[in-house]
């Protein structure tokens, strides 16, 4: 639980540092544990009908770095909440991207959630895949998008629903496919997903 404020940021260095870019300003979302404020505010639900949405690395390429820092922050926020498997983080350490064998182990089976391993492309998405009903909801919902706001401009892909598919990001909530299209409020998308869920599990 935390308050949302915003502030501006003129002296970019560490930003530049970590992220390879360095913007004019920053706009950066600050959470404070332990406040009732955040778990009141309803994300705004955007449904799109698009293929997919864009979300490239400002910079150009993204480094692994900056990838998996970021992944490893989502796979901490799952743990909160289930397992999550069959990888655990991927140390951010020295020059070289660790082999598979070097990572931290993930939970043992079953697990509730996996975290994709593998950069794709250098578009600023982590996806999830959601590996036991049970794990969709609001709350672990909630606690990503809190998790987001560490990152400005990224969201993670969530991978559950077979002609369904939701992004989530730090301020919102995409969602495309039939069983969201009327969706108009956070709620309405948990409800809906748990319950396609639940007609998996049935079938």
């Amino acid at each position: 639980m935390m308050y949302i404020c915003f502030l501006e940021i003129y002296d970019c260095t560490m930003w530049s540092t970590l992220w390879g870019y360095e913007p004019q300003s920053i706009e950066v979302t600050v959470c404070i544990p332990g406040c009732k404020k955040y778990m009141e505010v309803q994300p705004s639900i955007e449904y799109y009908r698009t293929e997919r949405i864009p979300n490239p690395y400002p910079a150009g390429d993204l480094p692994w770095t900056v990838y998996y820092t970021v992944r490893n922050a989502v796979v901490r926020c799952c743990r909160e909440f289930g397992k999550v498997g069959p990888l655990g983080e991927c140390p951010v350490t020295g020059d070289h991207e660790p082999r598979i064998d070097e990572w931290l182990p993930g939970d043992a089976d079953p697990i509730d959630f996996f975290v994709i391993d593998d950069q794709y492309n250098h578009e600023q998405y982590v996806y999830v895949e959601i590996v036991e009903a049970p794990a969709f909801e609001g709350e672990w919902l909630r606690r990503l998008m809190q998790t987001l706001t560490e990152f400005p401009g990224w969201g993670a892909g969530i991978l559950a629903f077979k002609s369904a598919y939701i992004l989530v990001f730090a301020d919102k909530i995409m969602v495309t496919g039939s069983i969201f299209e009327n969706c108009r409020d956070f709620d309405g998308v948990v409800r809906q997903g748990q319950a396609e869920l639940a007609k998996y599990k049935a079938e």
